[in-house]
Parts: C-alpha cells; sequence; structure tokens
C-alpha cells in the first residue's frame, strides 16, 4: 500500500477499526498489513536487536515520522470531537501553526487560563466585558514514545493501542487543563451563586434557575459521584425505564425535573493520584448548542522531535517526542453556580 493508503489504515485503527477488519479479512490481518509495511519503510526484519532498531530509525525514521505525525494529529482532533464533555461544552478549533482566533464574548463574564510549566500551575482570572474580544495561548506539550513504538516493532502491541495511549495522553492533560479552570473560576462568584451544605433539592432547583435567569441557559455539570447524589438522595420513584437503563449504562439520568445533567471526565492531578473534580461539588453553568464556555484551540500538526545526541541519554539510547500545540481556557458569558455537598 502507499503511504497515504498507510495513513488511511492507521487512522481506521482507532477511529473504524470495524471497517478496517472486514477492508481486510479480520482484526489481525489488518494490524499485520500495518506492521509489514512500516517494518519494510524501516528496513527491518522481524524481532530486530536494539542496535539494528535504532540503526535503522536513524537511516529510514523519517519517513515512518511524518506517517506518525499525520496519523496522531487526525486521531487527538477525533478524540476530542467524540469526546461527550468537549461536544456539549467546548468550542473546539483547528489552526494552522502561527494562526489565531480571537472568540468575542457577547456578554460580561469571567475568563480563567490555566497552564502548567515544570509541574506547576500558573493561573489568571480576569473579568471581560461583553463585547470584547479574547484570545486563547497555546503551549507545545510532548509524550515520550520510544518504548511503546519499540513494543510495536516486536508486535508486543498492535497499531491501535499504541497510537491511542498517545492520543489519550494529550487529551488527558487538555481535561486537567480545563479541570484546574473550572476549579479557579469559582473564586469570582458572588455569594448568592455558591451553596454550601448537605444536599437539598430546594437549593439545587433555586441555583439552576439562578443561573438561567442571569445567563439565558443552564446545564448540571459534575462528576459521576456527584451526579448520582442528585439521584440517590432525593425521591426517585419519577425515573422511567430508560433512565434507569441510562443510569446502569453512563452513570447518569440524562435529564432531572427539566434540567440537563452532564458527566464531567474525571482526570488526575498533575504527577498524582488525586481527582481534579471535586467528587462533592456539582456546577450550574450556562451552555448550549450556542454558547460553550470551553475555547480550546489546537494549533497545527503533531510532530515527532527525535533525540539523537550522546548527551541526551547516557547510555546513549534514542528517545522520540509527539509534540503538539494546544490552548484551552474557560470562559463563562454571565456567571454559574456551585453547590459544595457536605
Amino acid at each position: 500500500m502507499t503511504n497515504v493508503e498507510l495513513i488511511k489504515a492507521c487512522v481506521d485503527t482507532v477511529k473504524n477499526p470495524e471497517r478496517l477488519a472486514f477492508a481486510a479479512g479480520s482484526k489481525h490481518e489488518a494490524e499485520k498489513a500495518i506492521h509489514t509495511q512500516i517494518m519494510d519503510i524501516l528496513g527491518l526484519e522481524e524481532k530486530p536487536t536494539h542496535t539494528q532498531f535504532q540503526r535503522a530509525m536513524r537511516a529510514n525514521g523519517h519517513e515512518v515520522f511524518e506517517i506518525l505525525e499525520e496519523v496522531l494529529s487526525q486521531t487527538f482532533l477525533e478524540s476530542v470531537d467524540n469526546n461527550e464533555f468537549f461536544r456539549q461544552f467546548a468550542d473546539v478549533r483547528n489552526v494552522a501553526l502561527g494562526d489565531s482566533i480571537q472568540f468575542v464574548l457577547q456578554d460580561d463574564g469571567i475568563v480563567t487560563v490555566s497552564e502548567v510549566s515544570n509541574g506547576n500551575w500558573d493561573i489568571r482570572r480576569q473579568k471581560l466585558e461583553g463585547g470584547q474580544a479574547m484570545q486563547v495561548k497555546t503551549k507545545t506539550y510532548g509524550a515520550k514514545m520510544y518504548g511503546d513504538f519499540f513494543d510495536f516493532v516486536m508486535e508486543r502491541i498492535n497499531f491501535g493501542t499504541f497510537i491511542t495511549k498517545v492520543a489519550q495522553g494529550f487529551e488527558r492533560h487538555l481535561n486537567l487543563i480545563i479541570a484546574n479552570a473550572f476549579a479557579d473560576a469559582q473564586n469570582k462568584l458572588p455569594a448568592p451563586f455558591k451553596v454550601t451544605g448537605a444536599y437539598d433539592e430546594d437549593k439545587l432547583l433555586n441555583l439552576y434557575d439562578k443561573v438561567n435567569a442571569v445567563s439565558g441557559s443552564a446545564t448540571i455539570v459534575g462528576t459521576r459521584s456527584a451526579l448520582n447524589k442528585i439521584v440517590t438522595e432525593g425521591n426517585v420513584d419519577w425515573i422511567i425505564p430508560e433512565q434507569k437503563q441510562s443510569m446502569q449504562q453512563t452513570g447518569s439520568v440524562g435529564y432531572y425535573k427539566g434540567m440537563r445533567l452532564v458527566q464531567l471526565p474525571q482526570v488526575f492531578k498533575e504527577g498524582t493520584f488525586d481527582f481534579a473534580y471535586d467528587d462533592n461539588k456539582l456546577m450550574v453553568i450556562p451552555a448550549s448548542e450556542q454558547v460553550k464556555p470551553v475555547k480550546v484551540i489546537i494549533e497545527g500538526d503533531a510532530l515527532v522531535r527525535e533525540f539523537t545526541q550522546n548527551t541526551d541519554h547516557q547510555d546513549q539510547t534514542l528517545e522520540y517526542t509527539f509534540t503538539t500545540t494546544y490552548g484551552a481556557e474557560v470562559a463563562f458569558e454571565g456567571l454559574f453556580g456551585t453547590y459544595d455537598i457536605k
């Protein structure tokens, strides 16, 4: 197959594995064809040694890098596009490297930006007046891939597993940036939009109505555990069979007394096993098809950086790093509310 056909097959291992398996006869045959083609490009026989692998990558790695860059660019965008949270709340734009897009807020609002630098969060908050433009800053992030790619070459993992691990790593990091911005934005909320105490349905309904009145739309968001409190601590006699099935399959009933419920993608804080989102916090945010508070920019295509200097690794092994550039800001037009359940 040509490199164009190879890229399509590689992308399909993540996006359309059933179609790829059907075209090739089976999933195993499809994965085997991809592996064989990449090994041919590298000029490698089956089960190469580390030395043979490194020499092949020095000689022919650039062609493989171009294929991996294109595949990762497409799969990272696909993982974001298919994420329910991003579909509901994020305005995602893909722009050329060096380009920028300005988002214009129709109403007064709060903007929070979170950046990660050497494991530390750098947070800035500002108020924007209606009609004012905001621009999302982007940074380049990387994920090491030498070990996983060598495992693919040795057929310890298939290509779909390899590329999905990388794409999902970037997706989790993007979710973490957004989680931190959500958590910090509440510091600017006025007292009537912050509720604390034992769960009380009337208080939640009141908070929902406040956000809806001031912002024109409202959605309740929280982790699976947080949303579960709405159902388990209230009267559940009203739940219809379809909602019971949804609860069993997704952990949420979808709607509660006319209010839309959306589950947040839980992630760990950087370098810890602590959750980024509070399992005892509900947020009522203005969000609809027209109003999406999360602004995401993915800039340019993914690149593979090769470390070849002996000083990079004292044992003189190679390292390859996928890099991609993106940024996210959370901009609430109007106000949102929080309910800390104690």
